[in-house]
């Protein structure tokens, strides 16, 4: 019964040993499994922000405006920008940073003052404002919450001339939220990034473009300033032939005023000086983008002085126009209107002939005088006085006999061709020299012509009253703006 019972245990053996092997390569097992169900379910805690809406605008003087007006000193860019919260099992700070957008500013030149931050949608807790930044507290009470922040950059009022036209851009100089846990580990967090647009600081601008001899139109080009504007002073710079110290001499003797209506009184006026004089008197308001006519009305201060010692001199005369901001009087722009102003050079007036004599072989030259500028004994500085006469061809030539002082010229009888033909004389002034010589090219004549011949006794006589000079080139140079 043993050695049955041994047996038996033996072949049981060998079935458990088949069971755990198979084939005897690997091992399987019996198993066996139940699911629990709990009555509770285990949740993990919600720290989350989301953006709803940001934007910027520029308050002005309690005024609101878009984000694109170009930012004048005293103006305040108010950023606003809100987030909804999720705060759900947790506690957490929520922080608001606008340091980038501040030091933006600060990276083109434009000074800010104080900034502040505001910020509403939470329930009362702990909280820290350092603007531009903000710190507070929040629980699971301010699930759900849309938390709105109020940033204030108010632009400085006195900034340097350098901080026109400048662009900020608030896109690459984000405000920033961010949600952290309330941990003394890493905790859970969540943020958002704010991008912005970007806004310009205006620039003043001024405009000042030519539109007749004695006129011009002044523009106000800022984008957002009033500006006072005035013209503020002359120049005289020489043209042709005319120096440095002719052009400054015919400054001084000019009269010059300025109205933004010809017709009216000048309300601006130069004063005395040299090569540059100051022009006075209070300035005129000009709105962004409008525009105003300014005039210039030029005289001589005393014209036969004038022309007696600068007849026939060219200047430039160039009025500089400087417009100020009205909120920011560091703020300022110029520009230039441009005028050609010529002396006049009259023609000699006048001109008389008083016949010669010749008798014994003593010969008294014909006489002709004529009168320039409203004297008959006062002659301009000019380079050259010169009496001409006609060949029988038609051209002119130089009788070799001086113009004296006292405008009068010698005619004797040989100047004179032949016997009984009438023979024609005028007189020519030229007003400059160059290296030493005559300047040919400018020139006037005397509005007459004498016309003088031999006598049967030999001596030059007029021949009737003098003639109308028909020559074109004779013209007189009337003078003026142009």
């Amino acid at each position: 019964m043993a050695t049955v019972r041994g047996a038996g245990a033996l072949a049981a053996v060998a079935v458990a040993l088949l069971l755990l092997t198979g084939t005897g390569a690997t091992y399987a097992g019996w198993i066996d499994t139940t699911q629990v169900h709990p009555d509770t379910t285990v949740t993990s805690g919600v720290l989350r922000t989301e953006l709803v809406g940001s934007a910027v605008s520029v308050d002005r003087g309690g005024a609101t405006m878009s984000a694109s007006a170009p930012l004048l000193p005293g103006d305040v860019v108010v950023i606003t920008t809100s987030v909804r919260l999720a705060v759900r099992g947790v506690a957490g700070e929520l922080t608001l940073d606008a340091t980038h957008a501040a030091d933006a500013f600060a990276a083109r030149g434009v000074t800010l003052g104080t900034p502040s931050i505001v910020v509403a949608g939470l329930a009362p807790g702990p909280a820290t404002a350092d603007a531009p930044t903000w710190r507070g507290g929040v629980t699971e009470a301010d699930d759900g919450a849309l938390v709105t922040a109020t940033v204030r950059l108010p632009v400085h009022t006195d900034l340097a001339s350098t901080a026109q036209g400048q662009l900020v851009d608030l896109a690459a100089a984000p405000v920033s939220w961010e949600l952290v846990q309330d941990s003394t580990l890493t905790g859970w967090h969540d943020g958002e990034q704010v991008a912005l647009e970007a806004v310009t600081t205006d620039r003043v601008g001024l405009t000042v473009t030519r539109t007749g001899a004695a006129t011009a139109s002044v523009t106000n080009t800022s984008g957002s300033a009033s500006v006072t504007w005035a013209p503020t002073e002359v120049s005289a710079a020489p043209v042709d032939g005319t120096t440095d110290a002719e052009a400054t001499g015919v400054l001084s003797g000019l009269t010059i005023g300025y109205g933004t209506d010809c017709s009216s009184i000048p309300r601006w006026q130069a004063e005395a000086g040299g090569e540059t004089r100051p022009v006075t008197g209070a300035g005129a308001a000009l709105v962004a983008g409008a525009s105003s006519g300014m005039c210039a009305q030029v005289a001589p201060t005393d014209a036969v002085a004038l022309v007696r010692m600068y007849g026939a001199r060219t200047v430039t005369l160039t009025t500089t126009v400087t417009a100020a901001a009205d909120v920011a009087p560091a703020w300022t722009a110029t520009g230039e209107a441009p005028a050609t102003y010529q002396v006049a050079f009259p023609q000699p007036t006048g001109l008389s002939c008083t016949s010669g004599s010749y008798l014994l072989l003593t010969e008294t030259p014909a006489r002709l005088a004529w009168t320039w500028a409203g004297s008959t004994t006062s002659q301009p500085a000019v380079a050259l006085w010169e009496l001409v006469t006609q060949r029988t061809d038609g051209s002119w030539r130089t009788v070799a006999q001086s113009v004296t002082s006292a405008l009068r010229a010698n005619v004797y009888r040989s100047e004179l061709a032949s016997s009984g033909t009438a023979q024609a004389f005028k007189v020519r002034a030229y007003p400059f020299s160059t290296s030493g010589g005559v300047d040919r090219s400018v020139f006037v004549e005397s509005d007459t012509v004498a016309l003088l011949r031999r006598d049967l006794l030999d001596a030059a006589v007029c021949d009737g009253s003098p003639q109308p000079n028909t020559d074109p080139a004779a013209a007189p140079i009337p003078g003026g703006l142009s």
